[in-house]
């Protein structure tokens, strides 16, 4: 009898670490997948449908013309409560656009009761 318990607090155990696992990669695929459908947006030259993933949708900077780009590194954690990300972007234009070509972009994420929102794009130095 003595067995069967201990098989069944480890079993609980097991599952509790999956559960808890589970929700911090859920909670960081779904950042991701914001920043790749507004990466998408810009590609396909449609910035408006972008703006609804901003907390403050005018905040959005009107980028078109994306020829393609790269996701780099990711960075999650919780401050003050709050789950935040920070994912950082090599965006690529064709020559005689404005914004600069090659250069590495930070998104800025919150995770609201509606789910991630940018609350930021910066231009890394």
């Amino acid at each position: 009898m003595q067995k069967k318990n201990s098989l069944v607090v480890v079993a609980l155990l097991v599952l509790l670490l999956l559960l808890v696992a589970g929700k911090s990669y859920l909670r960081q695929r779904d950042a991701m997948k914001i920043v790749r459908t507004v990466l998408t947006y810009w590609q396909n030259n449609d910035p408006i449908p972008a703006m609804s993933y901003w907390e403050k949708e005018l905040d959005s900077p009107p980028i078109y013309n994306l020829s393609a780009y790269e996701i780099g590194e990711k960075h999650f954690d919780k401050n003050e409560g709050r789950y935040r990300a920070h994912i950082d972007v090599t965006l690529y234009f064709p020559d005689d656009h404005h914004f600069p070509s090659g250069k590495e972009w930070r998104f800025e994420l919150i995770k609201t009761r509606y789910g991630w929102k940018i609350i930021g794009l910066q231009l890394q130095e």
